[in-house]
Formats: structure tokens, C-alpha cells, sequence
């Protein structure tokens, strides 16, 4: 049976129909979202070698480059993990919009 929520209506299948963040020209597409899932993941892992080397530096006693370096990662992880998200839940990129 078919309802309404946020002025949307559903297939009545139990998934959102069209007009909602999981839909698009493309669709979602569960493997797209495991690759984005994946990419987010090993995005982070590499900037956590940045970061461990920041850390380092603060060790070493240059306290504000290195704190300003760590913050400038976790930012581009954040940023990163950001893009990723909506490519998931519009299921296209930046590029096709």
C-alpha cells in the first residue's frame, strides 16, 4: 500500500519511490555505494600516514604546524567522505550533474 511522507510517495514496497535522495536518472545502485564505501575507507587509511607524521612533528616540538597539519587532513578525509556520500545517495557523480 502506497503512503506519503515529506510530500513523497512510495511504491508501496517499503523503498522510497521517485523524487527521493535514493533515486535518480541513474538510481542507487548498491555496488556503487560498497566501491564508494571501499574508496572512503582506503582514502582514509592513507591520510592516516600524513597525520601519524604530523604527529611526529608535534613530538619533534613544532606543536602548531603539526597540529595545523593534522586538522588540514582530518578536513580533506571529512571533505572526501562528504563527495563520496552524495555520489551515494544520488547515485552519480559531481561530473554528470
Amino acid at each position: 500500500m502506497p503512503f506519503s511522507f515529506g510530500g513523497r510517495t512510495s511504491s508501496g514496497d517499503g523503498f522510497p519511490g521517485k523524487g527521493t535522495a535514493l533515486s535518480s536518472k541513474k538510481g542507487f545502485n548498491p555496488k556503487d555505494a560498497i566501491d564508494s564505501a571501499r574508496d572512503i575507507a582506503t582514502y582514509a587509511v592513507e591520510m592516516s600516514a600524513d597525520i601519524v607524521d604530523n604527529a611526529v612533528d608535534i613530538l619533534k616540538g613544532n606543536v602548531a604546524e603539526g597540529v595545523n597539519n593534522i586538522v588540514q587532513d582530518s578536513m580533506d578525509i571529512a571533505g572526501h567522505t562528504v563527495e563520496k556520500v552524495k555520489e551515494i545517495a544520488t547515485g552519480r557523480d559531481d561530473d554528470e550533474a
